[in-house]
């Protein structure tokens, strides 16, 4: 997984650069506000961003990558 990120994790960056709220979040995939404040922290230290922004610039800079690794059919 890119960064190291968790399958929780990587669900809950890509919420937040859907523009969810973390509560929403929490409400969404049904864990605690504190599971995805903890989840948030961890890839925030993951990924080297300090903010949410930052993230989605992040996450969105490296949207083409999965692309480029997939192989093709010929």
């Amino acid at each position: 997984m890119l960064y190291g990120l968790t399958p929780a994790q990587c669900r809950v960056a890509l919420l937040l650069s859907d523009g969810h709220a973390p509560r929403k979040i929490a409400s969404m995939v049904g864990v605690t506000d504190n599971t995805v404040h903890s989840q948030i922290k961890s890839i925030f230290s993951k990924t080297g961003v300090k903010r949410q922004g930052e993230l989605i610039r992040l996450l969105v800079g490296n949207s083409g990558m999965a692309i480029q690794g997939e192989s093709r059919p010929d």
